[in-house]
């Protein structure tokens, strides 16, 4: 949906600058995030390397997570439709990025992803995600063109304690949710 611009151009070009051309701190990339007025607690960015299938270099992949909650609805975005009838529906919306700029296309396993909170885990099924832009569920992201979708997060999700997202065992982030201050 062409209503996710700001956040995603933002994201997506502080992300390719910081991670792209040989990483940065974390903290940059959540810098980027004051312009959209999500407050960090909402959000985990998570960079992935991903190996390849067979012969081959390895591909970067970055992963923008979003909790949607009543929070996000009162950040600057163009695209609250969309994402209003999620609210208290332990939903969380996700976007994928290539993080190479001249590799035309970049695949990853959309069901690598996976949640986890003190004694949960989940481990979607793709039931789980609702498309929203272009088709997640394919793994393939297009240079300059993310794909987006939500995740339902179904039942055990607590909003109040902190939710750690992952790409399958090799990298992981926290959306802080119900702490205060960055992790």
């Amino acid at each position: 949906m062409k209503h996710l611009g700001v956040l995603a151009a933002l994201l997506l070009c502080s992300a390719v600058w910081a991670q792209g051309f040989g990483g940065a701190a974390e903290e940059q990339w959540y810098d980027g995030l004051r312009e959209t007025g999500l407050p960090r607690e909402v959000v985990a960015i998570l960079p992935v390397e991903v190996p390849p299938e067979g012969p081959g270099f390895p591909t970067k992949v970055l992963f923008v997570f979003v909790y949607i909650d009543e929070r996000t609805l009162e950040s600057r975005t163009r695209w609250r439709e969309v994402l209003a009838d999620y609210v208290d529906k332990n939903a969380v919306l996700v976007w994928a990025y290539s993080q190479m700029p001249f590799v035309p296309q970049v695949r990853f396993d959309p069901l690598s992803l996976w949640f986890s909170q003190t004694g949960w885990e989940f481990h979607p099924s793709a039931e789980d995600f609702v498309p929203v832009d272009g088709d997640f569920l394919a793994g393939e992201v297009y240079s300059g063109k993310p794909v987006a979708a939500i995740v339902l997060l179904g039942e055990g999700f607590t909003p109040a304690e902190s939710l750690v997202v992952h790409y399958g065992d090799l990298a992981e982030a926290i959306i802080p949710l119900g702490s205060q201050g960055d992790r």
